[in-house]
């Protein structure tokens, strides 16, 4: 129906560009939007765009030439585009795209200079408490849409590769670095900051910023980079796919990393409070970032499968990766009056505090052997229950034993705690009333010998059933083949079990070890700190890292030295999972996880 309207539309309608002139005209109009303002004699005053133009007065004098100048350069620019959409069909389609293009650029630009300069020449001109209004952002805003549009002229003139929408988002992630991306109060007026102001340390509240922030430099590289990638793409489009991702990326990261460093950034201001401004960059990156998917689709580097990962993958993201910013507290003297991103750094003073203590050696040491112990008993009793289990015919029998076997593993164990406790309690246990009797009870919660295997047994009870599970399912995916030729050859049921099962689950044994290596250092936590009943006579054998970071954050209140035990805790374990799967794979290339 466009097609048949158009070729039925004179020559000269066809040529004009409505959207475009829709587009220049809202850039005129965003100069009767006030765009300053400023207080004279406890009276604050607006300043228009327009007034600008024929040189501004205010009263403690008159504007300087240079935003004037800004000014005129963007209406002058804001008539070229009107005049270029009418008069398209005569100049044609690609010099009017490419004339919008220019016009969209200079107007935008000088519309940013002008936000950035207009303060100061009003402060010279003798204006008081001078603050920057949002009305100068729909002049940058239309430029960038105009823009826009542009690109779109030259890609239908084939001109330009189906990307160009690329380029266009990256343009407007650069220009919404003019938008506030935070704002501070000074003398009772607000004043907005701009992502450029953070690229030329614009003076805050008669100061200087505290620190020069790069992270605007590497958005406007990156930016930079997806304009020359998508207007001029390589050979290769999945190569240039990927280079897009990477670079949207980046703008997404160093945009959320300048909003997390802002409020430092502006320390030397009051009241600074970060805006919507922050936002946009990380927009457009996001935006860029969906493109460069939907491109990554059509080269078919991915499938529609790889993009039902996502839900699970942005879980991963926020459930395991996010939190690991939080070990720089690990680094920092936590002090709640200033925050936790402004506490200042120590280094390795909270690392050096815990291992100058005897302490360290404890919690170490329990946290180790315990759970190496765990994993010999663990893995032993789970593969004799299992094979027990696999010899038993009935399978009612079968299943009777499975869910009694496995219920422990469903029990809280706060409930194991108080079964524990009815055992073992001085007034009125089981052991110290019906077995030893009255003279003869052991105070249990203050013997240290007795919980080493104490708490071995509580662990083992519980988790033989999960144990004696997996090595039953894989006991009955051995072939039965297997069985039979021994059984046929004279073999007895401890041979068959020797011969054929236990080498059979040599896999299972090795994945369960190294699955369960992966947390040696890591403890149970109901189980060092509930059932025990936090004794302190026990600390010493019932301390573990987990306890110890519980501990330190309730108790002590000690932020810094918990995270330090946390990071020793997560470091040790990445590095001993590491270890041991790269001698399993030296032994066992099949058997490795990765």
């Amino acid at each position: 129906m466009r097609k048949k309207l158009l070729s039925q539309a004179p020559p000269q309608t066809r040529g004009i560009l409505p959207d475009a002139i829709v587009l220049a005209a809202l850039m005129l109009a965003g100069l009767f939007l006030p765009v300053v303002c400023y207080t004279y004699n406890s009276t604050v005053y607006n300043l228009h765009g327009y007034r600008f133009l024929t040189g501004a007065s205010i009263a403690g004098g008159t504007v300087a030439v240079r935003p004037n100048a800004l000014m005129i350069i963007v209406a002058v620019c804001a008539a070229a585009a009107i005049i270029l959409a009418l008069l398209a069909g005569k100049v044609g389609r690609r010099t009017a795209g490419i004339a919008l293009l220019a016009a969209a650029v200079v107007a935008a630009a000088a519309a940013i200079v002008f936000s950035m300069t207009v303060e100061g020449a009003l402060s010279a001109a003798g204006a008081r408490r001078v603050g920057v209004l949002w009305g100068h952002l729909v002049p940058i805003a239309a430029a960038a849409l105009l823009f826009m549009r542009g690109l779109h002229i030259l890609h239908q003139e084939g001109l330009l590769p189906a990307t160009f929408d690329i380029a266009g988002f990256a343009v407007m992630a650069v220009m919404s670095l003019a938008a506030p991306f935070a704002t501070y109060t000074y003398k009772r007026v607000s004043h907005p900051f701009t992502g450029f102001d953070l690229m030329t340390r614009k003076e805050v509240a008669e100061g200087t910023l505290t620190q020069l922030s790069l992270l605007p430099y590497v958005i406007a590289v990156c930016a930079l980079a997806l304009v020359v990638l998508a207007v001029r793409p390589l050979a290769r489009r999945r190569v240039t796919a990927v280079l897009m991702l990477i670079c949207s990326a980046a703008v997404i990261v160093c945009m959320v990393a300048a909003t997390v460093s802002l409020k430092g950034t502006l320390s030397a201001a009051k009241e600074a409070q970060t805006t919507f401004g922050t936002a946009l960059p990380i927009l457009f990156g996001a935006v860029i970032f969906a493109r460069t998917l939907h491109l990554l689709y059509q080269e078919k580097v991915l499938s529609a499968l790889d993009f039902m990962m996502v839900p699970g993958l942005v879980y991963l993201l926020i459930n395991n990766y996010l939190p690991m910013v939080g070990i720089s507290l690990a680094f920092k003297k936590i002090d709640y009056s200033l925050g936790i991103w402004e506490s200042p750094w120590v280094g390795l003073d909270n690392f050096k505090y815990l291992f100058s203590t005897e302490t360290a050696w404890i919690i170490t040491r329990n946290t180790l052997l315990y759970n190496l112990a765990f994993i010999v008993i663990g893995i032993f009793t789970g593969m004799v229950v299992g094979i027990c289990l696999a010899s038993v015919t009935k399978k009612i029998v079968q299943s009777f034993y499975q869910t009694s076997i496995l219920l422990p593993q469903l029990i809280s164990m706060i409930v194991v705690a108080y079964i524990v406790f009815a055992f073992l309690s001085n007034e009125a246990g089981f052991i110290n009333k019906a077995i030893l009797g009255k003279g003869n009870e052991i105070n249990f919660y203050g013997t240290e010998k007795v919980w080493p295997f104490l708490l071995a047994f509580v662990h083992n009870w519980k988790q033989v059933g999960y144990n004696s599970v997996i090595f039953l399912s894989s006991i009955v995916g051995i072939d039965r083949g297997l069985y039979e030729a021994a059984m046929v050859d004279g073999c007895s049921p401890w041979q068959q079990i020797t011969k054929i099962t236990i080498p059979q689950l040599k896999p299972t044994i090795i994945t369960l070890t190294l699955l369960q290596v992966g947390r040696v250092f890591y403890s149970d936590f109901g189980l060092f700190y509930q059932v025990p009943m936090d004794s302190g006579a026990l600390y010493n054998v019932t301390n573990t890292i987990d306890t110890y970071v519980y501990r330190s954050m309730m108790v002590l209140n000690n932020i810094s030295s918990a995270s330090a035990a946390s990071a020793f805790q997560s470091v040790c374990g990445f590095l001993l999972v590491f270890t041991v799967n790269m001698i399993v794979r030296k032994l066992d290339r099949d058997n490795a996880l990765f």
